[in-house]
């Protein structure tokens, strides 16, 4: 069974109780960077919802998402930070690298360990 390594990649991941489980059934620990949106930027969670993001994306989803799929996780080096959209690309008008966040806020970057 394998240690998966993953920077932001579940930010970016519709379902992720199926990814959760599929992450659970070929591996063994699970360290990932992440961010959590805060609960009263309904902006932000709006556009999460709209593609499939939400349930990673708010503390407590993720966490209980993260207990039913069989990970144990421990939440380490917690940081308050500004997160602002990612600017469009020059190259190709209109294209964004990330989805998220659509307006400025303060986000709970993490490590979970599982």
């Amino acid at each position: 069974m394998a240690t998966i390594v993953s920077h932001l990649g579940l930010a970016n991941i519709a379902d992720g109780e199926t990814a959760l489980r599929e992450l659970r059934r070929v591996g063994r620990e699970l360290v990932v960077t992440h961010f959590f949106l805060p609960e009263e930027n309904a902006e932000n969670h709006s556009a999460a919802r709209e593609l499939g993001l939400d349930t990673l994306l708010d503390r407590e989803r993720a966490l209980t998402a993260l207990a039913a799929a069989g990970w144990r996780v421990e939440i380490e080096a917690e940081r308050e930070v500004r997160a602002a959209p990612t600017p469009a690309s020059e190259l190709i008008p209109g294209v964004r690298i990330d989805a998220l966040p659509v307006a400025e806020t303060s986000a709970t970057s993490c490590v979970l360990r599982a």
